[in-house]
């Protein structure tokens, strides 16, 4: 029943608004009257309330739209509100019969001058049109009320749907180009180590599992998207192991955050790919991870000017796109050239996970 009434907000308003209205009317009434006429007559507005109230809802479901609010269906409400007061004018003295027919010693004595008023049945008709008219605008108010937060909550739902589904198509997949000179440098060295080339096809197929198992996800820990950036490192010197050399020196304190997956691989792709494989010299790379405060500062370093090519720009550019759709401005993501070298710069903000006791 909580649940029910918790998902379903109408009849809270419904329940609570026609026991206020019946405990109001019992409570101006008590003078002179026994406590089963005013019980009777709190029971009267409430349960008759309820079951008008509800037929005029069903009644406004069904005929009224307020998707276009015209003449018709103003026309339409007022009608739904008169024949609703007609339903309640009949049932509030079908309900008093009925309660005259069972009890004997029920009485509740109005107002003489009240009594006396002309016209008096169709003075209440009008009270009670004019009941069932602000029922009915407070009706329409918490309607449009939870419509317009269902819209809103809808317009943010597809909203983070849609924001979900670009940081998809802008995570870092493994290039086909990468798997496809991987498999072959594979079957190279198949013919002179086939103890290594098995290690090189399992750590083909971890990286292939990470990129696939990480696409729903925004967040890995470093020290995880280190493993397979060791594996991707392996991979693209299969063929020349000595073409370059890799230090990596990440701080302790930086292993546990949290970062975006298949972000650092990017970086090092633009440093191998379009990086220190372009140039028939040895080159060099440096990985070095820094916690400065509240932010995450990943640099990748290497000997190699960048690449011209627009296959690098767009890497870069998808890189900071997924960090404007995360972070916002509070990340961002740079390229400098300074002695020699090639600067990769990312720097990313800490969300450290509050620990609550309990």
């Amino acid at each position: 029943m909580i649940k029910f009434l918790t998902k379903n907000p109408f009849w809270i308003v419904q329940i609570i608004g026609w026991f206020v209205s019946g405990f109001f009317v019992a409570s101006v009434n008590k003078a002179g009257a026994n406590v089963q006429a005013l019980f009777f007559l709190f029971g009267s507005i409430f349960i008759v309330g309820i079951f008008t109230t509800s037929l005029l809802r069903a009644y406004f479901k069904k005929f009224v739209s307020m998707d276009k609010v015209g003449f018709k269906q103003i026309a339409l409400i007022l009608l739904g509100t008169f024949l609703a007061t007609i339903c309640w004018f009949l049932l509030n003295y079908c309900f008093g019969y009925l309660v005259g027919f069972l009890m004997d010693s029920v009485e509740l004595k109005l107002k003489k001058t009240l009594l006396k008023a002309p016209n008096i049945g169709f003075l209440i008709f009008v009270l009670n049109w004019f009941l069932i008219i602000i029922w009915t605008v407070l009706y329409y108010g918490i309607k449009m009320l939870m419509d317009y937060n269902r819209s809103r909550i809808d317009r943010l739902r597809l909203r983070d749907k849609i924001k979900q589904e670009q940081l998809n198509i802008l995570k870092g997949h493994i290039n086909p180009e990468f798997m496809f000179t991987s498999l072959n440098n594979i079957k190279g060295l198949m013919l002179e180590d086939v103890s290594d080339s098995r290690n090189k096809l399992t750590q083909l197929a971890e990286l292939l599992r990470y990129s696939l198992t990480k696409n729903n996800i925004n967040t890995v820990l470093l020290e995880e998207e280190i493993v397979y950036v060791h594996n991707f490192i392996e991979l693209v010197f299969i063929e020349n192991k000595t073409a370059s050399t890799i230090e990596c020196h990440i701080e302790e304190a930086t292993k546990k955050l949290e970062i975006p997956p298949m972000l650092l691989l990017n970086m090092i792709e633009l440093a191998t790919k379009h990086g220190v494989l372009l140039h028939n010299v040895k080159g060099e790379i440096f990985i070095h991870s820094e916690r400065r405060e509240n932010q995450l500062f990943l640099t990748v370093t290497h000997s190699g000017a960048s690449s011209p090519k627009s296959q690098r720009k767009v890497l870069e550019k998808s890189i900071q796109q997924r960090l404007k759709l995360l972070y916002k401005e509070e990340a961002h993501f740079s390229r400098t050239f300074k002695e020699g070298n090639t600067i990769l710069e990312l720097v990313l903000p800490i969300i450290e996970e509050k620990n609550t006791e309990v």
